[in-house]
């Protein structure tokens, strides 16, 4: 088994398609990856076309036509979650900003769509949606005109790592006590901001088992030229101050 991925978040995108066109090249037995990019439904058309199996992890292709099977969160359940982790921490009162990695993700949309169908029933209002590359600076200078636009803002919903640390900062510099803060990814810098009480719960993957389940997928299919299922919600834990140091055991 040969791992390979990028470590840079600001490079991320173009090492991501680097790294698979040199997977293809080489004609491995299988290949598994992350294919939430708009680039990829071409990338498994390339390996399908030279017979390579491929599952996705993590992030599913748009086009499922090209992979045998997905393994990772499934984005309406780990969407709605984090509505319900919303209406808690404001009691489904006032109004919400949301900052997204990318408009375009059909993975973060179907995970908004599923936030505002959690929140439909409540007072929670969404005024505005930003986009920020999945980039902190990014999110940060969105977040501070966020701030300014709407003084009185309740909560922000950020639906990457980046995006929640981004407000999370925001918050402690403009000293913004009432604002509430939901999330994704249980990243060192995020859970410390939990444990100060500056970011309310994120919505935590299950990345052990994505890894774990697609090698084993992976396998089966090569072994036996098929597979018992074609997609495996890994699910999702919704981490606050009541679990932060617990969730894990």
């Amino acid at each position: 088994t040969q791992i390979v991925g990028p470590t840079d978040a600001s490079t991320f995108t173009t090492e991501v398609v680097n790294y698979m066109e040199s997977a293809i090249a080489t004609k491995p037995d299988g290949i598994l990856c992350y294919a939430g990019l708009d680039s990829y439904p071409k990338l498994l058309q390339e390996a399908a076309d030279q017979g390579i199996p491929v599952i996705t992890i993590d992030s599913d292709c748009s086009d499922t036509t090209n992979r045998i099977a997905y393994v990772g969160t499934d984005p309406y359940n780990a969407g709605y979650s984090s509505g319900e982790a919303m209406v808690k921490a404001t009691g489904g009162e006032g109004t919400v900003a949301i900052l997204t990695s990318s408009v375009s993700s059909e993975k973060e949309q179907t995970e908004i769509e599923a936030f505002k169908d959690a929140i439909k029933d409540t007072n929670l209002e969404i005024v505005c949606m930003e986009e920020t590359n999945a980039d902190l600076a990014t999110g940060v200078q969105k977040m501070e005109a966020i701030a300014q636009t709407y003084p009185d803002l309740t909560a922000v919903l950020g639906t990457s790592a980046y995006d929640v640390q981004a407000a999370a900062k925001v918050k402690k510099e403009y000293n913004l006590e009432n604002l509430h803060l939901i999330g994704y990814d249980d990243q060192e810098e995020t859970l410390a901001y939990i444990r100060e009480g500056v970011i309310d719960a994120v919505i935590v993957q299950a990345p052990y088992q994505m890894g774990y389940l697609g090698v084993k997928m992976l396998a089966e299919y090569i072994d036996n030229g098929s597979l018992e299922e074609e997609s495996i919600d890994t699910g999702t834990i919704t981490v606050s101050i009541d679990n932060v140091e617990t969730y894990k055991n």
